[in-house]
């Protein structure tokens, strides 16, 4: 076994064959491949092309609590995409892929050997993981502040910062509300609504506790969750109160997880 250290930072593995590890590989091969999801996600919730979905696929729908900060997390994996391509053409010209991120990331997915045989192979690891992780994290993003429905009085949107129980409409003199009474109304409202697991996240994140997207399809992959149809992008879709419901699962384990935890620590101490 080779005993040159891995180039890439903070890993300690040997590399293999003069090059990277095994496992840096992977991780920026899975990093490619990732990136058709990620920026599907990232459209997902620039465009919120599902917001007006009927529920259970007819009827008017409630308006779904986004904001709409992910372009530069898009931008910035776009342009490292575009740079690292530039880079194996400017040692071997081949024809250019599309001029997509996506198709980009494939072009260079398919040349993986190549790139990683490249001098600066651990630049490219570093700014292509950096930059999906970052867009991941754009879409799984827990909000600054959170939306907390509309003002009984001017029916302007509420934010409420997290951990807030109550909030006061800036825009007129109206009494302040409960934000959990909001939300769980807002949640009863969105209930049937059928989402693409990106969005499903996003809102119950809102209006309940931390859900990442990739939890949903987690869900979705080990049968847990039904699918109904897709959206128009392909998407697959899931009704919000079962990922509600499955959250709300997850939430009690890990709580009896603390509590045992703590039972534990207590009896240790004694």
């Amino acid at each position: 076994m080779s005993r040159v250290p891995c180039p890439i930072d903070g890993c300690d593995l040997p590399a293999r064959s003069g090059l990277m590890c095994g496992a840096c590989q992977a991780e920026l091969s899975r990093a490619l491949d990732g990136v058709p999801e990620v920026l599907g996600d990232l459209d997902v919730t620039l465009s919120r092309q599902t917001s007006r979905m009927g529920r259970g696929g007819g009827g008017n729908s409630t308006p779904l609590p986004y904001d709409r900060r992910a372009s530069e997390a898009g931008y910035v994996l776009r342009s490292t995409l575009v740079g690292w391509v530039r880079v194996l053409q400017e040692a071997r010209p081949e024809e250019w892929p599309d001029n997509t991120a996506q198709a980009m990331a494939r072009w260079l997915s398919q040349r993986l050997e190549r790139l990683v045989r490249h001098p600066a192979a651990p630049e490219a690891h570093g700014e292509i993981v950096t930059a999906v992780r970052a867009a991941q994290r754009a879409v799984d993003r827990i909000p600054e502040r959170q939306f907390a429905g509309r003002c009984p009085g001017c029916g302007n949107a509420l934010y409420a910062k997290p951990g807030a129980s109550r909030v006061q409409c800036r825009d007129c003199d109206g009494d302040a509300v409960d934000v959990q009474t909001q939300r769980d109304t807002m949640l009863s409202a969105i209930a049937d609504q059928l989402l693409p697991a990106v969005q499903a996240a996003d809102v119950l994140t809102r209006l309940a506790a931390p859900l990442p997207a990739d939890t949903v399809r987690h869900w979705a992959r080990k049968g847990r969750l039904i699918e109904h149809g897709k959206d128009a992008a392909g998407h697959p879709l899931y009704r919000v109160s079962d990922v509600r419901d499955l959250l709300v699962e997850k939430l009690a384990r890990e709580q009896q997880a603390r509590e045992k935890r703590d039972a534990r620590q207590v009896q240790r101490a004694s």
